[in-house]
């Protein structure tokens, strides 16, 4: 049954990053330093720089990564994670899941659900990071620090796009 309210939940975040929202402009993201830059002429929708931030995103990533960035301040007010961590996560969601072939917006809501954006997240299992992997997938899946927003990302987004060709026949369980 937790599975089943999971994928609820994982569907409707799914559907309020694709939503296009006419009524309202789309929020103006702050810059998490006073290194960053925001990209000239891009309106009210500015997208931070994220090659100041030292990640390397195509212009197209970077608008999905903003996306993130103002769907996590939205939504996660409280969060335990600075503007810099969560700009380095978003990058890090947007990187895997087009490497990975996942919708980004997937992989973002899979990461809110079981992390709320927080890399040091640790249930009380013991599942770890953001993407809450636990042990035995972490070393499953090559990953030997559950905290490391990179290495978590590649190794949660790694371990869902095995379930999801697992799902619709694709693979098999190795």
């Amino acid at each position: 049954m937790k599975t089943a309210a999971a994928i609820v939940i994982i569907i409707a975040l799914v559907s309020v990053f694709h939503k296009e929202k006419k009524h309202e402009p789309p929020p103006v993201i702050s810059r998490p330093s006073t290194s960053s830059t925001v990209k000239p002429g891009s309106g009210a929708y500015a997208i931070p720089d994220f090659s100041t931030l030292g990640y390397e995103l195509p212009a197209d990533q970077q608008a999905a990564a903003n996306k993130i960035v103002a769907f996590a301040k939205e939504r996660y007010k409280n969060r335990a994670a600075s503007d810099e961590i969560l700009y380095k996560v978003a990058a890090g969601i947007v990187k895997y899941s087009a490497y990975y072939q996942i919708d980004y917006a997937l992989a973002a809501a899979l990461i809110a659900r079981e992390s709320g954006f927080n890399p040091n997240a640790t249930s009380p299992h013991g599942a770890k990071g953001l993407g809450q992997l636990i042990d035995s997938t972490a070393s499953h899946m090559g990953i030997s620090d559950p905290y490391d927003i990179d290495q978590n990302l590649r190794g949660s987004l790694g371990y869902f796009k095995k379930l999801l060709d697992m799902s619709s026949g694709l693979s098999s369980p190795t």
